[in-house]
């Protein structure tokens, strides 16, 4: 795991089995879906899957299809940082007289989610010359796999930043 990073125990790349993930995700599932209900006539889209929400939102987050598209945005290893992870966050806008912020937001790796006032702007990717990443990943991790990934080497990871 990385420095500053959450656990990803949850989050198995190599089993097609959604137990672990189901069982950390329902009760984060149903508290979104509870607030939801609250402050909003409708779900909208899931940034992770770029499809509308079911009915039953605690059902898609916690379903197969949605852990294969997070697998997929996250292109088989764990976030390399906060940035990459905040990637992962999704915020409604709530309805008027019917929330205690203006905003609801909901990150789809770790489950985190609260009321916030303001929606942060989108990261930017930061494109470096070819080669320093790898130079970079050379120093720190001598050729040895990544502490954020036990298997994967880091490797043409693009730096994000918030604009």
């Amino acid at each position: 795991m990385a420095f500053g990073l959450p656990s990803f125990s949850h989050l198995d790349f190599t089993a097609g089995d959604t137990a672990k993930w189901h069982e950390y995700m329902d009760p984060k599932a149903r508290t979104l879906a509870h607030h939801l209900y609250q402050t909003r006539s409708s779900w909208g889209m899931c940034i992770i899957c770029e499809v509308d929400f079911p009915n039953s939102l605690e059902t898609h987050i916690c379903g197969k299809n949605h852990m294969k598209k997070l697998h997929q945005k996250l292109q088989y290893r764990y976030p390399q940082d906060p940035v990459h992870l905040s990637t992962l966050t999704q915020y409604w806008e709530l309805e008027a007289n019917k929330a205690p912020r203006r905003y609801y937001y909901f990150n789809h790796l770790t489950g985190d989610q609260d009321y916030a006032d303001e929606k942060p702007d989108p990261p930017s990717v930061i494109e470096h010359p070819p080669g320093l990443i790898e130079t970079m990943s050379q120093s720190v991790y001598k050729g040895k796999a990544s502490p954020a990934s036990p298997s994967a080497p880091v490797n043409n990871l693009p730096v994000l930043r918030h604009r």
